[in-house]
């Protein structure tokens, strides 16, 4: 969904195996919210960062990143 963001190195395994759940785009509003799913627990404060450099890198005023985990 966001091709052109790279995430840190040590979060590229599991978000090579993470499949977008849903996601909510509005673009009046500039925000982006997604749910990923992933087979590994991701922490929210590095979701939450993620969110902040992508929106900065898309030019979006929010972007948030919540992830399921079985």
């Amino acid at each position: 969904m966001f091709p052109d963001y790279e995430p840190p190195e040590e979060l590229r395994a599991a978000l090579s195996q993470a499949a977008i759940a849903a996601a909510d785009i509005d673009p009046e509003e500039r925000t982006v919210r997604v749910v990923v799913h992933c087979p590994n627990y991701i922490p929210q404060r590095y979701l939450d960062t993620m969110g902040r450099d992508i929106a900065i890198l898309y030019g979006l005023k929010r972007l948030e990143l919540s992830a399921t985990h079985p």
